[in-house]
């Protein structure tokens, strides 16, 4: 196996629609015992239900008053949908393998008495994924310590699991295998796949010859505007075919505004070295400067913070040091000296 295989595709689709309380009435009756359906959450007092079909399909039932509607959500894995056993599976959009995932999976809607199909329903979220599987299992730690020290975007803010949200068994070892910054409208989120399905109990094949690090932009229907034109958020057919088209140029959008700098990353000793061959005191000063607060810092962002608010860097200077170590070929985010690895390629 080579060391480095990328899978590319879209791992999650969600849709939604309005439901009256009657029909809300008739799904959760439809639902209730239904072999196939397991509950992840029926709160009464907050209006919020939340079930899933075989952890292919999951039906998100909730309302923000006792005025409003009450929304539906459909959260998809089409790949999964359309039978492959394989939960790092990918879907790839092809016309009729999008037909047969939604045929398939409004069989299962009717089953649980949800009154619209797939087609009718705007589609309200869809996560572009790349897994990337690695021959050398230490990789991925290597990679996700590198993208916690990412810069933070504008807007956007570092999310963990907490307890009590229900979304992983175990909370610790979720936050250590797994980095995300989110917005209201889209999210960046890379993790260890591997140790994922490891937790849930999923011995696959994958587990024994590779480790997967997933790489995730989720974008719910403001983001998905910015990357697909207008007319082709009308289709869910061709908002998944142009994500799938463009999916690769939005990750490369993330990653190059989190991981700004140059294209290896190397040990702290040897970037320090390497700033010295700069001509430019002030320059090779700040450079240096900024190795050693990233390096001390909890990620690139805080240490930026702390260039311009006790070393008064202004914009201009941060944008001139950060393209310094670009012409340099670096990363100002570092390699432990003592780790294993003495460097590592930009992705």
């Amino acid at each position: 196996m080579k060391e480095h295989v990328v899978e590319a595709g879209i791992d999650t689709i969600s849709y939604a629609c309005t439901l009256t309380g009657g029909q809300k009435d008739r799904v959760l009756q439809a639902i209730k015992g239904k072999a196939g359906f397991r509950t992840e959450v029926r709160d009464y007092w907050t209006g919020r239900f939340v079930y899933t079909y075989s952890g292919w399909i999951r039906l998100r039932l909730r309302r923000t008053s006792e005025a409003a509607p009450w929304e539906l959500e459909v959260i998809a894995h089409p790949a999964r949908v359309l039978g492959n056993p394989d939960r790092s599976a990918l879907y790839v959009p092809r016309k009729d393998s999008y037909r047969a995932f939604l045929r398939r999976a409004d069989e299962w809607l009717e089953e649980a008495a949800v009154p619209c199909a797939l087609q009718d329903m705007q589609l309200r979220r869809a996560d572009y994924t790349q897994n990337h599987c690695f021959s050398d299992k230490d990789l991925v730690e290597v990679w996700l310590r590198i993208l916690k020290k990412s810069r933070v975007l504008p807007h956007y803010r570092v999310e963990q699991f907490r307890e009590g949200e229900g979304k992983t068994k175990d909370v610790r070892e979720a936050n250590r295998h797994s980095y995300k910054q989110s917005c209201k409208s889209a999210s960046f989120f890379a993790y260890d796949k591997t140790a994922q399905m490891v937790m849930l109990g999923d011995e696959g094949a994958k587990l024994k010859s590779s480790r997967i690090l997933r790489l995730e932009v989720q974008l719910r229907r403001k983001a998905l505007r910015h990357w697909i034109p207008q007319k082709d958020l009308e289709s869910g057919w061709k908002t998944v075919k142009r994500l799938g088209e463009r999916g690769e140029q939005i990750l490369r959008w993330y990653w190059d505004r989190l991981q700004p700098g140059g294209g290896s990353y190397v040990r702290y000793q040897v970037a320090w070295e390497k700033v010295e061959t700069v001509k430019g005191k002030k320059l090779r000063e700040r450079m240096h400067t900024l190795l050693r607060r990233t390096s001390d810092s909890r990620n690139l962002e805080t240490a930026l913070e702390k260039c311009r608010e006790n070393d008064g860097w202004s914009r201009g200077q941060i944008h001139r040091v950060l393209e310094a170590f670009q012409k340099l070929g670096i990363s100002p985010v570092t390699l432990p000296n003592h780790g294993k690895r003495e460097r590592v390629e930009k992705m």
